[in-house]
């Protein structure tokens, strides 16, 4: 068994050493150095003690090693911060930050902006996960110049790990595809680290993704790529900020008028349509994970259960390391 887990990250190592030299070529190609990370992994965490060690284990177990992973606790109540800090001492590649008061994801994932030194910066969650290969697929994208932001597709769950559907990420899409609707899940994101505005997020307690995305895309030239495989897993938590519908179209419409400076009958307009466009695309997502074939679907499975298992992840960590007293 040891001789197998030493295979499966010698393997990982070399493939991670593949996609970094390629990065590494076409730097000294434009006269620019490579120095820190690959990629810089952004998560904010807040009382996400029940869901932490299925986000980190995801992470780590990346096809692609090349990473730091800055994990930012904003002020938990729960075990969180005794978790990140058990990771911190399990992998070198783990950076722990903690926030002065709860100001909200986009206020954590700052902390973490500022003090990011990758090339590229991913966005995950700490409800959320990555399938293994996550990282290394999504890199690529970036070797088209023009890509300044790239997502992937999703599968949504519930919180007993049960499959609602597939939301597709579209391969190619600019700004104005944007005002439709958020179409970029935070945890599928990649971004380029040194575009105008990314060390930035509006520190807005709901729909901070949504502007980020409208604001890079103002402020640099280039678009948004798209993976088509489903390399996220994007859990719904009945509770969230995220699932509630007033508070929801309330803060998209601020959103629109305060960070994006659209006026505000506009505004109401976009609001409408981005109702509109959720609800399309969560039956979109239904349909799609229901005529998808047996084969397909049990791929997709099987790549889950491989990060669902949150007490099977603390134990194999716990293998890894003595606890933390």
């Amino acid at each position: 068994m040891e001789v197998a887990v030493h295979s499966d990250q010698t393997r990982h190592a070399d493939s991670s050493q593949r996609v970094r030299k390629k990065y590494e070529n076409t730097l000294c190609g434009s006269g620019m150095a490579m120095s820190g990370p690959l990629v810089s992994i952004i998560m904010p965490v807040h009382d996400a003690a029940g869901t932490l060690h299925r986000a980190m284990g995801s992470a780590l177990a990346q096809t692609l090693t090349d990473f730091e992973l800055i994990a930012i606790d904003d002020c938990s109540t729960d075990e969180s911060a005794r978790i990140l800090k058990f990771y911190c001492k399990l992998d070198e590649r783990v950076r722990f930050f903690s926030t002065e008061s709860n100001g909200g994801p986009g206020a954590a994932r700052n902390v973490g902006l500022r003090n990011a030194r990758g090339r590229y910066i991913a966005f995950l969650d700490a409800d959320d996960f990555w399938m293994r290969d996550k990282l290394e697929r999504q890199v690529r994208c970036f070797g088209d110049d023009e890509v300044i932001l790239s997502h992937t597709s999703v599968v949504l769950l519930n919180t007993r790990g049960d499959i609602l559907g597939i939301v597709n990420g579209r391969k190619r899409m600019n700004l104005w595809d944007m005002f439709v609707g958020n179409r970029i899940a935070m945890s599928s994101a990649m971004i380029r680290g040194e575009l105008t505005g990314a060390k930035e997020m509006p520190e807005l307690r709901n729909r901070e993704d949504y502007a980020y995305w409208i604001s890079l895309l103002k402020k640099n030239r280039g678009h948004i790529a798209g993976v088509s495989e489903g390399l996220c897993g994007y859990v719904k938590m009945p509770g969230s900020v995220s699932s509630n519908i007033l508070k929801n179209v309330v803060d998209t419409y601020r959103m629109y008028v305060s960070e994006v400076g659209v006026n505000p009958v506009l505004a109401a307009m976009l609001v409408i349509v981005f109702s509109y466009f959720k609800c399309y695309k969560e039956l979109m997502a239904k349909w799609r994970w229901l005529r998808m074939s047996r084969e397909s679907r049990g791929k997709i499975r099987e790549s889950i259960d491989l990060c669902w298992n949150c007490e099977q992840q603390e134990n194999q960590a716990k293998k890894m390391s003595a606890p933390i007293r």
